[in-house]
């Protein structure tokens, strides 16, 4: 990546263009006639951030600071430009008060709008083994005044120890820290090890009294750390929302997450969608037939029997 020359004044219009940029993608049926010349600009305007990116808080429409780090990735170029869409389902399942985990929070699009829900006298956790992603995760939480929100760079699964890490890069040699993995072959990438506990070990360990939700989304590692967690998850009956349709996702990887949850009381609500829930259960889910479409990802909604 070159070393960015561009001035502060340069880098508050770079700043003020990504923002009014994301502000006008939220509106749609304002700027359908100008489609075309947004199209045009979000191209000029995202190669100018892969240029001169320096790494800075950006803020949302919702009026929250996010950090975005220098080491921009596919992840991180598309936050530049693009709006997070909201999740309806986040304070209905983030009571005030509650104990809130995220598994893979990359840049806090779950983590921020979980901690605002549960407030100040709860706790968030959110897990990212990535270095750059995990301290832009606490600088996030930082700026916006969630001290109760806690970041871990260990890794979960279904055993304490360490493991082999890859964060991938893309075709172009640009970082794809979406497709990072304990699991999958992500092919391009930069190998590390990364220190590994279960979600058992960890509420133990945090002498945790309560745990309301879990987010997980780990590129196909979502077996490995519920089944980590069956204990915690027995106990607690937290609602759970896990992302289907990795490409590397196998029968036995869907039947693994449905025999360690449905003995536990577990149903599947239905697959996330930004306007409702589209109805699913455990039988489509295992066969992955629709609603669910293959290499196609989507959040699963599991609530337990008490919900």
């Amino acid at each position: 990546m070159q070393t960015p020359s561009a001035p502060l004044h340069g880098l508050r219009k770079l700043f003020r263009s990504l923002y009014y940029l994301r502000v006008l993608r939220t509106r749609k049926r304002e700027w359908m006639p100008l489609r075309l010349h947004l199209k045009a600009r979000q191209q000029k305007l995202t190669q100018e951030a892969k240029r001169d990116w320096r790494g800075g808080y950006i803020l949302t429409g919702a009026g929250d600071f996010v950090y975005v780090p220098r080491q921009l990735d596919i992840t991180t170029v598309e936050r530049l430009v693009h709006e997070p869409a909201p999740e309806p389902i986040i304070p209905r399942v983030c009571p005030p008060g509650g104990t809130v985990m995220e598994v893979g929070a990359n840049l806090a699009d779950w983590s921020l709008p979980m901690a605002k829900a549960v407030g100040a006298t709860s706790h968030l956790y959110a897990f990212e083994p990535v270095p750059f992603l995990a301290e832009g995760l606490a600088k996030t939480l930082q700026v916006n005044g969630l001290a109760h929100g806690r970041v871990s760079d260990l890794a979960l699964s279904d055993s304490i120890g360490e493991a082999a890490f890859t964060i991938a890069y893309d075709d172009s040699e640009l970082l794809n820290v979406r497709c990072s993995s304990l699991t999958a072959d992500v092919g391009k990438g930069t190998r590390t090890t990364v220190k590994t506990t279960t979600f058992d070990a960890f509420c133990v360990n945090e002498n945790l009294e309560r745990l309301d939700f879990i987010k997980i989304d780990v590129e196909n590692h979502e077996p490995a750390v519920i089944r980590g967690g069956a204990g915690v998850i027995s106990r607690f009956q937290p609602a759970i929302v896990f992302e289907a349709g990795h490409w590397e996702e196998k029968p036995e990887d869907r039947e693994s997450i449905r025999d360690t949850l449905e003995p536990l009381g577990y149903r599947i609500a239905g697959i996330l969608i930004e306007h409702g829930i589209v109805e699913t259960d455990w039988d489509t889910y295992l066969g992955f037939e629709d609603p669910f479409m293959k290499e196609f990802y989507c959040n699963v909604l599991c609530l337990p029997s008490r919900s």
